[in-house]
């Protein structure tokens, strides 16, 4: 079993996120987090595989994201993504 936990700020995006993923048997979102701050807590305490986390936060940079992650915890692998409109 894999243990996810998501990072988002909106409910309906963490809520949308479990409900996908649970269609996967290998995969577990254990917990799910509006702030990188609550992340960083849980995960000092519960073991998790992967962190699926937006990457745009008004108080964090995504590379401050990882540091603080892999700081806690080196083996936890980060996928990062964005719900905002990006224009190339």
């Amino acid at each position: 079993m894999i243990n996810l936990l998501v990072i988002h700020p909106q409910p309906v995006v963490r809520c949308g996120f479990k409900t996908f993923l649970a269609y996967y048997d290998f995969l577990d979102v254990v917990h799910a987090v509006g702030d990188v701050d609550e992340a960083i807590e849980y995960i000092k305490s519960n073991p998790i595989d992967i962190l699926i986390s937006e990457m745009s936060f008004t108080n964090v940079s995504p590379i401050d994201l990882i540091g603080k992650v892999k700081s806690v915890n080196p083996e936890i692998n980060v996928v990062l993504f964005t719900t905002q409109d990006q224009q190339i």
